[in-house]
């Protein structure tokens, strides 16, 4: 499955299809995503939103506040942690593609 197909499965709140495509264009692979939330799951639960998600999304449009903590409160249910980890292991995921590695290492082409 697609790494944005992958994200949207896993139900996090405020997160999408679109939403989910545009956090897999962030996160590139799974490995990726499940880094970040593994840091997530450690840091404290003080209510406040982890730097983690801040540094790798808050410059991505569309991506505020309320989806940055519905990743946190996410990362703190350890029942969805391991779900989200068991469900990379059973299924492939694919990562995103870029469009260089589309067209076999040549820059995209301009037809316009």
């Amino acid at each position: 499955v697609s790494l944005g197909r992958y994200l949207y499965s896993l139900g996090i709140r405020q997160v999408g299809r679109r939403m989910a495509d545009k956090l897999a264009e962030s996160y590139g692979t799974v490995d990726a995503f499940l880094q970040d939330l593994q840091q997530g799951s450690d840091a404290p639960s003080d209510g406040e939103t982890v730097t983690v998600w801040e540094d790798r999304l808050g410059d991505v449009h569309g991506v505020g506040p309320t989806v940055l903590k519905s990743l946190q409160t996410f990362a703190q249910t350890k029942e969805s942690v391991e779900a989200a980890r068991a469900l990379a292991q059973v299924v492939p995921v694919h990562p995103v593609a870029t469009s260089i590695a589309q067209n076999d290492g040549e820059p995209p082409i301009s037809t316009g």
